[in-house]
């Protein structure tokens, strides 16, 4: 793995060993990984709903397909088109955990 979209192929190849198909193209299908530094992995969804929905619903899925991924809890962070504007703007670009 060598980027934020690897990692983040590879956890929806985790999450689909547990959750429907129609389950990952709904609430993922446009989903967009943003970052990933020492303890956090930032995702997008374009809409507060959907926002909602995979916090209050996924959120534990995805934080367990990246400890099985890197055997150490990571925070996960999901925003919304305007939160993600922010973050674009005062956020340096990410490294990658080694």
């Amino acid at each position: 793995m060598n980027s934020v979209a690897d990692v983040w192929t590879k956890v929806l190849q985790q999450l689909k060993k547990d959750l429907s198909e129609t389950t990952i193209t709904t609430w993922f299908s446009d989903a967009e990984p943003v970052a990933l530094d020492e303890n956090r992995f930032i995702l997008y969804v374009p809409t507060d709903f959907k926002r909602e929905i995979v916090v209050s619903r996924y959120l534990k899925d995805i934080k367990k397909a990246l400890y099985d991924l890197f055997s150490e809890d990571l925070d996960v962070v999901v925003l919304s088109e305007d939160e993600k504007d922010k973050y674009a703007k005062k956020e340096p670009p990410s490294r990658f955990l080694p």
